[in-house]
């Protein structure tokens, strides 16, 4: 094991030794340790004693903590101590225009969501991550809107997919809870977590069957298949599209108030280390073997994400009927 290689491995010989194994299937694992021990060996607080980095003889020994990356305040330090970005130039006038029009039609807000971030040159990413660090909440909100406009107005499923992708990546930054204490709700800025979950799962439920289309975007991208490029006429086996495989019934989390709680946060859970729980979920969604009538499933998903924040317990369940 790695603990028994770090205990007896001193020597330079033993070190030629252990380095020679990354012919071996813990090559891999070996090396890192010989990288890291090394590293430590050159450390100013290292104790040769100790034969470990003594915190206590640090004196001027550099730690993770002067790494300059540490150092920088995230966007959603800002945002919780700038809600309503007050501070952000331009932002406060917009988000008032923003809710006014919300309060009447959302698709209004929506254009000027469209407008606002044009003008701004938001449509470039660089430029976007640049207004996001001073008003996360306001991106989020003006993206939100247009993935909700592409999808319910211009019916274009490739568009909204597009930026949910990029919305996912800024509401990812901060915990659930906290994204709609800053946005109050939807009553200081029009987006909640619970409207974004949603639409996420709507949008791969909305791809089950899709094949291809001729949309591209800028960088001449395309999507073939559903969220997970996958097409129902692929073979699972020779002879059996996964169509026409086995059928899966997944619980609609609307229905069903506590899915609602397990599957709260999906774009902070899918981006974080519980991806897989939100991935999961969302495969099923998206499948051309799922069905809507649970009578003729063979397999049923009560799918909900009960991510690390409250127990670190996956409650995905595939259940199969033999």
């Amino acid at each position: 094991s790695i603990a028994f290689l770090s205990r007896s491995m001193s020597t330079a010989e033993q070190r030629s030794k252990q380095l020679h194994l990354c012919k071996s299937k813990w090559g891999f694992w070996v090396t890192a340790w010989a990288i890291l021990s090394t590293a430590s060996a050159n450390h100013p607080a290292f104790d040769p004693g100790e034969k470990q980095v003594n915190k206590e003889h640090i004196g001027d020994g550099l730690t993770l903590a002067d790494d300059p990356e540490f150092a920088k305040k995230p966007e959603a330090a800002y945002a919780l101590e700038d809600p309503a970005c007050e501070e952000a130039p331009g932002w406060s006038e917009y988000r008032s225009q923003l809710m006014a029009l919300v309060a009447i039609e959302w698709q209004d807000a929506a254009a000027l969501a469209y407008e606002w971030m044009n003008s701004r040159g938001m449509m470039k990413t660089k430029i976007m991550d640049d207004e996001a660090k001073h008003c996360l909440p306001g991106v989020v909100a003006s993206l939100h809107l247009l993935v909700r406009f592409s999808l319910e107005e211009d019916g274009s499923w490739e568009s909204a997919v597009y930026m949910t992708r990029c919305l996912s990546g800024y509401a990812s930054s901060m915990h659930p809870d906290k994204f709609d204490q800053i946005t109050a709700n939807g009553t200081r800025w029009p987006v909640t977590v619970a409207e974004m979950d949603s639409i996420r799962r709507r949008l791969a439920v909305a791809s089950a069957n899709r094949t291809t289309t001729s949309w591209k975007n800028e960088a001449g991208e395309s999507y073939v298949g559903n969220a997970f490029t996958m097409m129902g006429t692929d073979e699972v086996e020779p002879g059996i599209s996964m169509k026409n495989s086995v059928r899966v019934y997944v619980y609609d989390v609307e229905d069903y108030f506590e899915l609602r709680v397990l599957a709260r946060g999906a774009s902070f859970c899918r981006e974080n280390q519980w991806g897989f729980e939100v991935g999961l979920h969302e495969w099923f969604l998206a499948c051309p073997c799922r069905t809507e009538d649970p009578l003729e499933a063979s397999c049923v998903v009560p799918s909900g994400i009960l991510f690390a924040i409250s127990s670190g317990i996956s409650s995905d369940i595939l259940t199969c009927i033999p």
